[in-house]
């Protein structure tokens, strides 16, 4: 009898273990083609209505009842954007090992894991404007450049500024009317352009090949807070891929016309243990789409090489390591710019208009300037169109220059950065990043694209920005509050050569540059109650800014450099300028010493949402947004009464710009995932807005006053079914100055009330339709993508050449995939109509320089492209 009751009370203590042991786990990992982990991943067993989602790694576990050991029940990995996969798993005791590698779905939709506030979180569960793409996706829509982003964003304008700066690796950023046309370092962007969280101080080579890229943000409104200094219209950030245990490598060719040749090459994998690396080569190689007659040479060609490489280290559980490097160099042609007219009436047209052989209408006083000044127009009031000569009708057409002088666009860019992260505790997470950018840039550059010689300019830009930023973070009040605070630190120092070349002489204008920025912020998300809540935050921003001119006049425009022309009316010993009248060589417009500025401001944000569900939320959201004020960096405009060399003179320099935005958001989707609709309304006071006018023949930044910006975003993405994808934006802007100061109202170029800011388009939207055929082994996805724009002017006093009318855009591509992902090649189409439109533009029109400078977009163009991966 003791045995038995020995052997019951066994069986008693055992019997859980038993029921354990019978028990059964299933568990693995969940990534992408690339290895890349899947975060919130769906995990389902269907027929017995269980699941989970996968954590931050990618990882899952799911547990399954013994009353099923035994039983063959099919398990679900299900992820927006990817190809839900289904394996049959026969149920044993024990823990079953099951990872899921999913492939990229192209027409399904995202909802990504996005960095918009400093922390993760997807993309729709985010209470604020902003966009983001995937890599994958961005390739398969023929987004190959960051210029082509505002073609797929609402209220964003994204496209080079050739006409100013001869590159187009210069960018101009233009979100819901705010934004930045010059490229001199001196001038702060007015959208920041941030890369792996590392801001880029430059607009010359923030036109970026996206490549080797996990996802990109485009955030819209003022970022203030988190995000800083001259994030006043919004905020760009690119986030590269990270590489990691998986071992890879791809190799893409593209082909086209203009003897496109475009290659890039990666490879991604394990160096040692805890320690991955991967590295990434760029090859672009093009011809221009603008020929110039003189020579024939093509202008907007592409011969671009570019490297870029990464590492990450995992230290520990709670130590993390990112470093990256890049370099990037172009040797083109410049910008294919061409002329828009010419005002024969201004002083310099009339000079390069008298030594063209064939325009007989204009003669000067060959005995000039002996026989004194002449007079500014001279007498029958410019060519007034004559035959041979140049005039407000002169125009070639969109693809052809006339100018004559030596053009090339040099730029050189490189970077590194370190991230590191360590979680402190359970709770708290430091967070370093380090940053350095440099850039060295050498561009000649023909105005006025025609062979009267009105205006060459040489510009020399270096410049070294090192950054610092130190991030607390962590979860408070019960896990109720994700709060985070820093500091940053940034010192760039640059220096800016323009060497201009007029008709009656030339100058040199050197300045060196530096500012120092330093910002501390705070910021906290906090549940209310329920689906509600509340997020606050606040930044103080102090900027240094100096600058040391060595502005003076020179007797011998070419100085040994071979780049630049002799003047076609020279002084014997110096320049002639109509303000000043003649300048000996070497006499100073401005004396040769440091002259400083102080700026400061503090912005706040506070946001509010509610969250009626898991698929609805609403916000409302307060935000303000500082650019920095700063100094004229170039060929200084005389004022009355000029003496050179004269030790009073000072610089010209404007005052900081500001804007406040109010904002009204819905995110919604429905709960397959097959129905995304975001729709965004906000309203802007924008104060002190600082624009680029012509006093002389400069262009200045002057604050030219304020202006109210209101307007209504709608994005939206349907899958009706697996095969067919629908994704649509809608933009409307409504930009117009309320106030104009004196300096804009009286310039040589006014802006004027009624004026609409540059670069803002009432209208922009765009859709694009892809469907899905599975061909036996093959993946077949033909799309076709429109884009419509409505008017704008391109410069801020709406000079009508510039002016360009509402226009469509049509792309169109078909792609083919094999079933193990490893091939891709894709036939792609752009500009199908063979749309002509202006891309941008300058003008010197009321000024003596009298030139008008116009950019167009390319022509219809075709591509062939082959990817393999393995």
């Amino acid at each position: 009898m003791r045995i038995n009751r020995l052997s019951i009370l066994l069986l008693i203590l055992l019997l859980p273990t038993s029921l354990v042991s019978a028990q059964s786990v299933i568990s693995g990992r969940v990534s992408n083609e690339i290895g890349e982990a899947l975060r919130s991943a769906n995990i389902l067993i269907e027929s017995l209505s269980i699941g989970t989602s996968t954590d931050f790694e990618g990882n899952y576990s799911l547990e399954v009842p013994s009353t099923h050991l035994g039983q063959t029940l099919q398990l679900t990995a299900r992820f927006v954007g990817y190809v839900s996969q289904t394996r049959e798993i026969v149920v044993e005791a024990g823990v079953i090992t099951e990872d899921f590698v999913l492939r990229a779905d192209l027409l399904q939709l995202d909802d990504l894991v996005v960095m918009s506030r400093n922390r993760e979180e997807l993309l729709q569960d985010v209470p604020l404007a902003v966009s983001a793409f995937s890599g994958r996706n961005l390739e398969s829509r023929q987004i190959e450049t960051t210029d082509r982003l505002g073609q797929i964003i609402p209220n964003v304008t994204f496209n080079h500024s050739g006409s100013l700066a001869g590159t187009k690796s210069a960018a101009q950023v233009y979100i819901r009317g705010v934004g930045q046309r010059d490229y001199l370092p001196v001038t702060d962007p007015g959208v920041a352009i941030y890369v792996d969280g590392i801001y880029m101080p430059r607009t010359v080579g923030a036109v970026l090949d996206l490549v080797n890229l996990e996802r990109i943000e485009v955030l819209r409104g003022p970022q203030g807070t988190l995000f800083g200094r001259n994030a006043v219209g919004g905020a760009i950030s690119i986030h590269s891929r990270r590489p990691d245990a998986e071992a890879q490598k791809s190799i893409r060719a593209q082909f086209g016309d203009d003897r496109m040749i475009h290659l890039t090459a990666s490879a991604n994998g394990a160096l040692k243990d805890g320690l991955f690396g991967d590295a990434t080569l760029v090859l672009r190689n093009r011809e221009g789409y603008v020929t110039r007659v003189h020579d024939g040479l093509d202008m907007g060609n592409d011969n671009l090489l570019a490297a870029r490489s990464s590492i990450v280290w995992h230290a520990s559980n709670t130590l993390e390591v990112f470093a990256a490097g890049d370099y990037s160099r172009r040797r083109e042609n410049v910008a294919p710019t061409v002329n828009g007219g010419v005002n024969d009436k201004q002083a310099f047209a009339t000079f390069g208009n008298a030594v063209l052989p064939g325009c007989t209408a204009i003669r000067i006083n060959p005995n000039f300037p002996e026989s004194g000044p002449p007079s500014f127009p001279p007498p029958g009031n410019g060519a007034n169109g004559a035959e041979g000569c140049y005039g407000p009708d002169s125009f070639a057409g969109e693809y052809v220059a006339e100018g004559t002088f030596p053009v090339f666009a040099n730029v050189d860019a490189w970077g590194a950065s370190a991230r590191i992260s360590w979680l402190i505790g359970n709770q708290i997470t430091l967070l370093s990043l380090t940053g350095y950018r440099g850039l060295d840039m050498v561009i000649s550059r023909d105005a006025d694209n025609t062979p009267a010689n009105i205006l060459q300019n040489e510009n020399v830009v270096e410049s070294s920005q090192l950054s610092q930023e130190l991030r607390f973070s962590g979860i408070g009040l019960n896990n109720r509050m994700y709060w985070q605070t820093g500091l940053y630190f940034a010192n760039e120092l640059g220096f800016s050569r323009t060497s201009l070349v007029i008709p009656t002489g030339s100058f040199d204008s050197n300045w060196d540059l530096g500012y120092t920025s330093i910002a501390g912020f705070a910021q906290a998300t906090t549940n209310v109650i329920g689906g509600l809540s509340l997020t606050a935050g606040a930044r103080y921003t102090r900027d240094h800014k100096s600058v040391t001119p060595d502005v003076f006049a020179l007797g011998d425009a070419s100085q040994g450099r071979r780049s630049i022309h002799e003047p076609t009316w020279p002084l014997a010993k110096g320049t002639y300028r109509p303000i000043t009248g003649p300048m000996n060589p070497g006499d100073r417009m401005l004396p040769n010493r440091k002259f400083t500025r102080d700026f400061d401001a503090l912005t706040v944000m506070t946001n509010l949402a509610y969250e009626f569900s898991d698929n609805m939320m609403a916000y409302v959201s307060f935000t303000e947004g500082f650019k920095s004020g700063g100094f004229d960096a170039r060929v200084p405009t005389p004022p009355p009464g000029f003496e050179a060399n004269s030790l009073d003179a000072t610089p010209t320099d404007y005052e900081p710009e500001t804007l406040v935005s109010y904002e009204i958001g819905l995110k919604s989707n429905t709960s397959d995932g097959r129905l995304k609709l975001n729709l965004t309304l906000f309203r802007g006071e924008y104060e002190d807005v600082q624009v680029i006018i012509r006093q002389s023949i400069n262009p200045i930044t002057v604050n030219g006053g304020s202006a109210n910006l209101q307007g209504v975003e709608l994005e939206g993405a349907w899958a009706p079914a697996d095969e067919w994808n629908l994704v649509a934006n809608l933009g409307f802007l409504d930009a117009e100055y309320d106030e104009l100061s004196t300096d804009v109202l009286e310039s040589n170029t006014p802006v004027l009330p009624g004026f609409r800011l540059p670069k803002t388009p009432r209208f922009n939207h765009s859709l694009e339709i892809g469907r899905k055929f599975d061909i036996r082994s093959l993946t077949v996805i033909p799309k076709i993508h429109w884009t419509s724009v409505a008017s704008q002017y391109h410069d801020a006093v709406n000079t009508p050449q510039l002016f360009q009318e509402g226009y469509h855009l049509i792309n169109a591509s078909i792609s083919f995939a094999t079933a193990d992902d490893k091939w891709e090649i894709m036939t792609a189409f752009r500009n199908l109509t063979d749309e002509r439109y202006l891309l941008t533009g300058t003008s010197a029109w009321g000024t003596a320089a009298a030139y008008i400078e116009q950019v167009y977009g390319r022509p219809f163009e075709w591509s062939v492209s082959a990817k393999r991966r393995w």
